[in-house]
């Protein structure tokens, strides 16, 4: 008896006040953001909107780093892994849309099983060949369950028809263009980067060039400024000479 009169601990109830304090610190959690070069950074809703001088600072950056080959690289690389997400989207919303019209058809399949329709051998049997069986209090029930069966079959057959027609076909409309557009994409950026190596070999060149000439040009000046040097003092010289003779 004593151990039944012992006192159960209170649980304290949470306020109105405390759910309202729950719902602003939820709202003030961090959220994913996406930069524009495709990075994740975990920001606060909080946090100010970036000036004018830090956007043109990244976009100055993404601009460095597209320069060149690498960056010729790294376009043609991101159109390919673009082309392949929209092939494996196709694919899932193949398979989604097959999954949806095959259960909708397994759903009708049912209702018209003799799990449904009561039609087993055995009840056959039982009512001396008489198909029709007497459902009583359970027809009304039956009837209703089947109707719902066969909303969510028609649901989900409409689900199949949306998913094809929607997305499936557009997709389908749109990847032999993607593929196209990544082998231009692919042999054009190919043919870029050999000109540009050849470019930039052709500029060593011409920078080896211009640094030999720029060498001999400096030689140059100085045999001239010695020579200049040197006639200058047989100018100067030569009236003592002749104030001696």
């Amino acid at each position: 008896q004593l151990s039944m009169e012992q006192e159960q601990p209170q649980v304290p109830k949470a306020s109105s006040g405390d759910a309202d304090v729950a719902v602003r610190e939820s709202a003030d959690a961090a959220t994913i953001s996406v930069s524009p070069i495709g990075r994740s950074t975990r920001v606060s809703q909080s946090t100010p909107e970036p000036t004018v001088d830090a956007q043109l600072k990244e976009q100055n950056l993404l601009f460095e780093q597209l320069q060149g080959p690498d960056g010729l690289n790294a376009v043609t690389r991101r159109f390919t892994h673009s082309v392949d997400v929209v092939r494996c989207a196709l694919e899932f919303y193949k398979n989604l849309a097959e999954i949806e019209d095959t259960y909708a058809v397994a759903l009708t399949k049912l209702l018209r099983s003799p799990c449904y329709t009561f039609k087993q051998k055995f009840l056959r049997n039982l009512m001396r060949n008489d198909e029709i069986v007497e459902f009583g209090s359970l027809d009304a029930g039956w009837k209703k369950l089947g109707q719902v069966v066969q909303k969510v079959a028609n649901h989900h057959k409409e689900q199949a028809s949306n998913i094809i027609e929607r997305v499936r076909l557009p997709l389908e409309r749109c990847l032999p263009r993607l593929e196209e557009s990544k082998s231009e994409l692919i042999s054009q950026s190919k043919a870029m980067i050999r000109d540009l190596q050849a470019s930039e070999k052709h500029v060593e060149i011409e920078k080896k060039q211009y640094m030999k000439l720029s060498e001999e040009a400096e030689k140059l000046r100085v045999q001239k400024a010695k020579l200049e040097q040197d006639v200058f003092a047989n100018s100067a010289a030569a009236p003592k000479v002749n104030m001696k003779l």
